[in-house]
């Protein structure tokens, strides 16, 4: 940018970095600096101090720095060789020990920066935040203020505050201190190139701009998904959790920008009003608005209490009340122990109103995907004719890569972007008072302890079903208030299909499940009044999970139907279909039932049950469909053998495939203390990645929930 030609050599700035010690220096700042060196090399004058508590030994923190630099540092594809070796740039750092409480520590920095002639001097706190305040004061009470001929900037980490009362109180602090154009409130995410892209793609191009409204898009999806775990960091964010850590400022920052309308003027208070108008129009968030998760070990790690309901993952709706995006839902969602890394924004284009087509491919609609991390770039999938005779179609990608365009090491880092701009006094990518606060007040829902947490499986694909996030439901729902109103309605639901099925096709095909919950209605079936009414020579069951286990087992669902149900009804032997949990590879095992199903319906044909009866985990499950799971979202298996983490057991599984192309399937409920989760399922986005029995979704057939109130 324009700014980045004004060579810093001509500059002599004093760089302040509280915390030059930990690990935000070490790894980000450091080498940011390091590298700006390389391609907009400092004045010889300009200077590094560094504040901590440590006592260091001699040249320690010099090596350690050094280390950081080798390890974490972007050397420029401008450098051309003119890069300081990490040891002579080290050579501009001063070090000063001191306690933050301690008002010498600041008297001495306020002497080192004012006996030198500094055109600029600016200050990062690489603190925590609990400290921010008080560094503030300190600088401000020792004297270290702006000068006629030296400009003075404190960047500012976040999170900036715990909730709106400590942002508030937080603010007025910092403006005792210092004016609001001196406060410089980071957000990261604000500075990664493809996020700042978003304006010149959005204004511009003349083509998208009249596309980037309710009236052709769908939803948009912004999602940043983290490959790793909380780490070391678990005091921090056992305390903070994925709302505090990310949702109220990265997430926030990134829909603003989305969405925002575009400002008269590019500068940063017309940018900043214009964020403050989409922060300002954000919907309340409501319970059925939130899917929140936690992975499973997070108890595990050490420092988390064993009943910790810290959430590590959240999926959130949200909707702008505002002419541009009225009715489109904004689907914003970070996690830990994801996949994959990525960090990315999706706006999903309105199918086509009616489709000549007639091809099953031409139903997904067009997405863009704007790629921040890694391999930055923007996809437009659209979709084109297959070559040859007919008019078969096929959804491709036109893809744009920074890396293929402006090669491997373009990308200017997020940190060195944060300098450049304080350097240059541009708050434009900088978050502001208000928006802080604003931010606080729309996550202020999020922050009560009453929301049910589920725990995943590390490894979620998180942005799995990018094209189904409304949740439609054909779904017939039976409210019972007692228990044994709820066993005699569905036992009678359930004879009255199969008996109706025998009588229309001459079989009928079922498959049920094991657990609690449906052994008193195969009891009740089996007895005269219900087993009289159906013809079980014609009746053939199958089994919708098991556990890898021996059929002799206690756990083994086929134990518990057979002595509830098959041992008295007289059901040919050949009729009952179970699966092979004894076998030791659930893979093998899954197979093998796959076969049998196939078999039974036909080769080529979709098995297509009669009735499939289903209960639900207080998580969400279904059939041994947990959270987090790849085989929630496999759409193709019939049976499915996996390890399932959150009960340390192989399970084998019919997947969704299965469940969706039968005629009725039945959800039966007998526990109150799921109906938090029954809630979660009917009512918040679709996300079947965390809420497994949101998949369930018959395509033709009938959904039944029959539920204890």
């Amino acid at each position: 940018m324009k700014r980045e030609a004004q060579k810093l050599a001509d500059q002599n700035i004093c760089f302040v970095i509280f915390g030059v010690s930990g690990d935000l220096s070490v790894r980000m700042l450091i080498p940011s600096l390091e590298t700006i060196s390389c391609y907009n090399a400092f004045s010889p004058k300009t200077k590094i101090i560094g504040v901590a508590r440590t006592q260091f030994k001699p040249n320690e923190l010099e090596n350690k720095l050094i280390k950081g630099i080798q390890q974490f540092g972007r050397f420029g594809p401008e450098s051309d060789g003119v890069c300081e070796i990490p040891s002579e740039f080290i050579k501009r750092v001063e070090y000063i020990q001191g306690d933050y409480d301690d008002p010498r520590t600041y008297k001495v920095l306020k002497n080192e920066v004012m006996k030198n002639k500094y055109d600029g001097c600016l200050i990062y706190l690489a603190t925590p935040p609990t400290i921010v305040n008080k560094i503030a004061k300190g600088v401000s009470e020792s004297g270290l203020k702006a000068t006629q001929d030296m400009w003075l900037r404190m960047i500012v980490e976040k999170p900036f505050g715990r909730d709106i009362k400590s942002a508030l109180a937080l603010n007025d602090d910092l403006h005792k201190c210092l004016s609001e154009d001196q406060i410089y409130r980071i957000d990261h995410y604000l500075a990664k190139e493809t996020v700042t892209n978003i304006f010149t793609f959005r204004w511009g191009n003349t083509i998208w701009e009249p596309l980037w409204n309710r009236n052709y898009i769908s939803h948009v999806e912004i999602i940043v998904a983290e490959e790793v775990g909380v780490g070391q960091r678990t005091g921090y964010y056992d305390q903070a959790s994925v709302i505090r850590d990310m949702i109220q400022n990265h997430l926030l920052q990134m829909l603003a920008i989305t969405a925002m309308e575009p400002p008269s003027i590019f500068n940063s208070k017309e940018i900043r009003d214009e964020k403050m108008k989409v922060l300002h129009a954000i919907r309340p968030i409501t319970a059925d608005d939130v899917v929140l998760g936690q992975y499973f070990g997070y108890k595990q790690h050490n420092g988390i209490k064993p009943n910790s309901s810290t959430p590590t993952l959240a999926y959130i709706r949200l909707y702008i009340d505002n002419w541009r995006w009225q009715g489109v839902p904004f689907y914003i969602t970070s996690g830990k122990c994801m996949k994959k890394k990525e960090s990315v924004i999706k706006m999903v284009f309105r199918q086509v109103p009616h489709s000549i087509f007639g091809c099953e491919t031409y139903s997904k609609p067009n997405v863009l995907k704007i790629k921040i991390q890694p391999n930055e770039g923007i996809i437009l999938k659209q979709h084109v004719k297959v070559p040859g005779s007919g008019l078969n179609t096929t959804q491709i990608p036109l893809n744009f890569s920074y890396s293929d365009k402006f090669g491997p090491n373009a990308i200017q880092g997020a940190y060195e972007r944060v300098i450049l701009d304080s350097i240059a006094g541009d708050q434009s990518f900088f978050t502001r008072a208000d928006e802080i606060e604003q931010s606080w007040r729309i996550v202020a829902p999020l922050l009560k302890e009453d929301y049910f947490v589920i725990p995943y499986a590390p490894g979620v694909d998180i942005g799995k079903g990018t094209f189904e996030r409304k949740l439609e439901s054909n779904s017939r729902k039976n409210y019972f208030q007692t228990v044994p109103e709820l066993l005699q309605g569905t036992t009678e639901m359930i004879t009255k299909i199969i008996s109706e099925s025998i009588s229309k096709r001459g079989i009928c095909r079922i498959a049920v499940s094991g657990g609690q919950t449906p052994k008193p209605i195969f009891n009740l079936i089996a007895t005269s009044p219900f087993i009289s009414r159906i013809d079980v020579s014609k009746l053939k069951i199958f089994f919708v999970d098991e556990r890898c286990v021996q059929p002799t087992d206690k756990e083994s669902n086929y134990k518990m139907i057979k002595e509830s149900l098959i041992d008295y009804i007289n059901i040919p032997s050949e009729n009952v279909h179970r699966m092979k949990g004894e076998l030791k590879d659930p893979i093998q095992a899954a197979l093998e039932y796959s076969q049998e199903i196939v078999q039974e319906f036909g080769e080529g044909n979709e098995p297509t049950f009669d009735l499939i009866l289903l209960g639900m985990g207080s998580d969400g499950h279904t059939a041994s469909l947990f959270p987090g799971l790849p085989a929630v979202t496999d759409s193709e298996s019939l049976v499915i053998g996996h390890f399932v983490p959150q009960v340390n057991m192989n399970r084998i599984t019919i997947g969704s495939r299965v469940i969706n192309h039968a005629r009725n399937v039945m959800f039966i409920l007998s526990d109150k203390n799921k109906n938090d989760a029954y809630n979660l399922v009917n009512h918040s986005p679709y996300c079947p990645v965390m809420l497994p029995a949101q998949v369930v979704r018959p395509i033709e057939g009938k959904l039944m929930w029959n539920v204890l109130i």
